[in-house]
């Protein structure tokens, strides 16, 4: 599933348009490029690091 939506570009998508994040998009986006440059990047990685992004971004209970 989480490769589907970065080959297509989703997250990057989502992230601009529905989030309004663009510094958000700007990471997806380089996730997504880089996996559809190197199909050897691990999914669950690509997974973990935009778990990563949007909590650093979006921290509940304060910094």
């Amino acid at each position: 599933m989480i490769e589907f939506h970065l080959t297509r570009g989703d997250f990057s998508r989502w992230f601009t348009g529905t989030i309004q994040d663009r510094r958000l998009a700007d990471l997806a986006a380089a996730l997504e490029r880089n996996l559809l440059r190197h199909r050897a990047l691990d999914i669950d990685h690509a997974r973990d690091r935009l778990v990563d992004y949007i909590e650093a971004s979006y921290r509940l209970g304060g910094a």
